[in-house]
């Protein structure tokens, strides 16, 4: 195998519908490579666009569509990098939203929510993968919070539609504000069925989390039917307290909404809200 070369070698893998190779493969492949032709031999598939940096010693293997990109999409290798690097996930926050076909516009970056500690964030040539963490993930990703959705290189987890929703809220500040948030809250409200909840859900979300979204529902959005869903789940797997609409803002003089126990510090607007 070895005197075929990496090349040949990587266009098989290609060929044979992977997405990535990692460091430890090619040594297993190649063991007579010193450490320093190994290094080379990757370098040079890299520049000519064979491969591209996806992580430390995980790498991207790029078919023509791709090679002047120098990437792939994070949708297309993000279940092998996660497996790679040990983690549960789920693909999150606006980038779960347009999966779901809510994306006021296309993110910036690539979220994807994990265990503690969180990964470093790396830039790629074309996006840059971020990392949310709940420490509650330190095990596994409760298989009720996601939904396993198809892509061409196989499956990756998203957070469900409620999950995602309940997510831009409480890390409303990683998706650009809580006005934007609440863009993407009026398409993706269409996708989720908060009567239909799991009882566990109540473990990883807080209540304040339920109380703010729910007043949005109503208030700004307008579905009652789902705002009285939230309200009645929150009422019976909470004792929620009073808490600001907006997090880090004073609540001095704000006014309480008796119904959600919110007091209503901001006014938050859709970004679609010409008034």
């Amino acid at each position: 195998m070895q005197s075929s070369g990496i090349r040949p070698w990587l266009r098989e893998q290609l060929a044979g519908g992977r997405v990535c190779v990692t460091r430890e493969e090619l040594r297993a492949a190649f063991p007579d490579y010193s450490h320093r032709n190994m290094k080379q031999a990757i370098a040079r598939a890299v520049e000519d666009c064979i491969l591209a940096y996806g992580w430390q010693n995980f790498y991207l293997l790029l078919p023509p569509a791709y090679m002047k990109r120098r990437s792939l999409p994070p949708t297309l290798y993000i279940d092998a990098l996660m497996n790679y690097l040990g983690r549960p996930y789920c693909v999150a926050l606006l980038n779960a939203a347009e999966i779901y076909g809510a994306a006021h516009q296309r993110p910036q970056t690539f979220t994807v929510m994990t265990s503690n500690p969180p990964p470093r964030a790396r830039k790629g040539d074309t996006s840059m993968l971020v990392f949310v963490t709940k420490r509650e993930f330190n095990t596994c990703v409760p298989s009720e919070l996601i939904r396993s959705i198809k892509v061409s290189s196989g499956y990756i987890k998203v957070s469900t539609p409620e999950f995602t929703a309940l997510s831009l809220i409480q890390y409303h500040k990683a998706a650009g504000g809580l006005s934007h948030v609440l863009t993407v809250l009026e398409e993706l409200v269409e996708e989720c069925r908060f009567d239909t909840l799991p009882d566990s859900i109540a473990n990883y979300v807080p209540a304040s989390v339920f109380q703010r979204l729910g007043y949005l529902l109503e208030n700004s959005i307008g579905d009652m039917s789902a705002g009285a869903a939230l309200h009645e789940f929150l009422f019976t797997h909470y004792k929620p307290q009073a808490a600001p609409l907006l997090t880090g803002t004073a609540t001095t003089e704000s006014t309480l909404d008796k119904r959600w126990r919110l007091y209503l510090n901001a006014q938050p607007k859709s970004d679609q809200d010409d008034t």
